[in-house]
């Protein structure tokens, strides 16, 4: 029987599988590598110590030896079992924790790994195979998936099954008010996805590469926050760029604007702007022999469809995942005339040994340049603790209160962060990341090899991001690709 090549992730315990093997001790992680501080932090990480060094790279060299023991063959080959079987084993993860006093070791069972490596066979190197991201492996399948630029029989064709599926819980009283609902979201969510999809055409390094949206119901069939109390049934609604089945002369016309996508728009371009802006960081990484592939943030958004960076957890409702374009110069933002001229001077450079450089972005100040560059970005907290308002108060941090229950405690609150200090959160922790990821390039390969390595951070009020503890819930993360798969 011919042994089929599919993508299968395993999540392996390591001290389980070393059998009476020890770990690698743990090792202490700089505080300022997990801390989240309310005031201003640097952009640089503070050095790692020759001893933690060399525990992250004798992790991954256990793991190695682990896999190694543990598989009979690093390909997959069908042994009696598989020649019966038609599946073979092709991806294996691998996941460090991180205590909150900073100390960084194999994550047994439950917890939120600060450090997750994907493993594939070493000679599958170079044969341009095709993984998604490490989150993305662990997902289940989606009850609805839009890709490239939907259209309204893309939407149709998935509601209905999916519709069907959440009744046959029987949890549902109320069918009408919940096909309702479901068929509002979906009709929304597609809108969302065509913006998206459009905004591909701008001049980014960076653009939306997927978008996820996940939503609560109650037995009466309103809607609920996913995740918040109450809810009977979860629904979740995906959208990826990449399409190679679309249509054409099937998409609808471009969406009219609503909050919701103009909102979600507006973050999409501040966030690329702001990866743009980190480049001799992200250029770093690339001295590991890993790059930079993806970033993924938790959305909050809120009733009146204002899009921001979601304070934790219970505060998502969504996700967003940025890819890197290579190749592509970043446009300049809010001025015509700038955006013409730079796309004018790219298409001239390529005509030949002539490379006029017509303007800059600096050279021609636009009445909302301040805007572009310096308006802050939103970050939305549902039920935030009183320490956190006195922080922001105390900070003078702006915020707006979008519902209470109660005069002291709102339950909504869209926090203004600050650009620069964000954009100094990214940089740290990219740097962070590709310590990790210079680890992972020195580890011993055997029949295994790492072929990803993703950094999962928690977010601040003041923009900091920090490595999250297995006790914590990540806000961000960031994917390294290894550049020799």
């Amino acid at each position: 029987m011919k042994t089929r090549n599919l993508l299968i992730v395993l999540t392996l315990v390591s001290s389980g599988l070393a059998g009476c093997r020890p770990s690698k001790p743990s090792s202490l992680i700089p505080s300022d590598w997990y801390n989240l501080p309310n005031n201003e932090s640097s952009e640089t990480p503070s050095a790692a110590s020759k001893d933690l060094t060399d525990n992250v790279k004798g992790n991954f060299d256990l793991h190695s030896d682990i896999l190694d023991e543990a598989t009979q063959d690093g390909s997959g080959a069908a042994s009696s079992v598989e020649d019966q079987v038609p599946w073979r084993l092709s991806a294996v993860q691998m996941r460090l924790g991180l205590t909150a006093d900073g100390l960084l070791g194999p994550l047994l069972f439950a917890g939120t790994a600060a450090v997750q490596t994907l493993w594939m066979p070493a000679q599958e190197q170079n044969q341009n195979n095709s993984t998604d991201s490490i989150t993305a492996q662990q997902d289940k399948p989606s009850a609805l998936i839009l890709k490239g630029n939907p259209s309204s029989a893309d939407l149709d064709h998935q509601l209905e099954p999916m519709i069907q599926s959440a009744l046959s819980s029987k949890l549902i009283r109320n069918e009408p008010k919940f096909r309702r609902n479901v068929l509002r979201i979906g009709e929304r969510f597609k809108a969302v996805a065509a913006r998206l999809y459009d905004l591909h055409s701008l001049k980014s390094k960076w653009v939306a590469q997927k978008f996820r949206l996940e939503m609560g119901f109650d037995g009466s069939g309103d809607v609920l926050p996913f995740g918040a109390l109450g809810a009977t049934i979860s629904l979740r609604f995906d959208w990826d760029k990449n399409s190679t089945d679309s249509d054409p002369a099937a998409q609808d016309p471009a969406p009219s604007s609503d909050p919701l996508s103009e909102n979600l728009e507006q973050f999409v371009t501040t966030v690329a702007h702001d990866l743009n802006a980190i480049q001799p960081a992200i250029d770093e990484v690339q001295a590991s022999g890993f790059s930079l592939g993806g970033i993924r943030i938790g959305l909050a958004i809120t009733s009146g469809g204002e899009v921001g960076i979601a304070k934790a957890l219970t505060s998502v409702a969504g996700s967003i995942e940025f890819a890197r374009q290579e190749g592509v110069q970043e446009a300049v933002q809010g001025n015509p005339l700038q955006t013409f001229a730079a796309n004018l001077n790219s298409s001239l450079t390529k005509l030949g040994p002539i490379t006029p450089n017509f303007v800059k972005a600096q050279t021609l100040p636009t009445e909302n340049s301040d805007t572009n560059d310096n308006a802050p970005i939103l970050m939305i907290d549902n039920a935030p603790a009183a320490h956190t308002l006195d922080t922001v108060k105390r900070l003078g941090i702006p915020f707006n209160v979008i519902a209470s229950n109660s005069q002291a405690i709102p339950d909504k609150v869209v926090y203004k962060i600050d650009r620069s200090r964000l954009r100094k959160g990214l940089s740290k922790a990219v740097r962070i990341g590709a310590f990790f990821a210079k680890g992972a390039a020195q580890a011993k390969v055997g029949k295994w090899k790492i072929s990803e390595i993703s950094t999962e951070y928690d977010a601040s009020i003041s923009g900091a991001l920090g490595l999250v503890t297995a006790s914590g819930q990540g806000i961000v993360e960031l994917v390294f690709a290894n550049n020799s798969f």
